[in-house]
């Protein structure tokens, strides 16, 4: 890979993983942050997911597509953290 189609591509990905972080916050701040996300089991994040992944499926328009896949991404990301707060406790 040439060093600019590298920059290009680590520039795309930065832009991405920031979209992911922003939707994330959003969450936090619209449902409450760990106090909230450790409510949850795993069967219910995994159930999250499937329904924001069935969105997807059922949406027609790119604009629901990119939309929903990053709350996919957020809620992975909130899953996780809240697997491991939980594993440390």
């Amino acid at each position: 890979m040439s060093a600019s189609l590298e920059t290009k591509y680590l520039k795309t990905l930065d832009d991405l993983f920031f979209a992911v972080a922003r939707r994330r916050v959003e969450q936090d701040e619209r449902f409450g942050a760990p106090r909230h996300d450790d409510t949850h089991t795993r069967r219910e994040w995994a159930d999250l997911i499937v329904a924001h992944t069935q969105a997807v499926v059922d949406g027609e328009y790119y604009p629901a597509f990119e939309h929903e896949m990053f709350d996919v991404a957020a809620l992975a990301l909130a899953a996780i953290a809240s697997a491991r707060r939980k594993a440390s406790e």
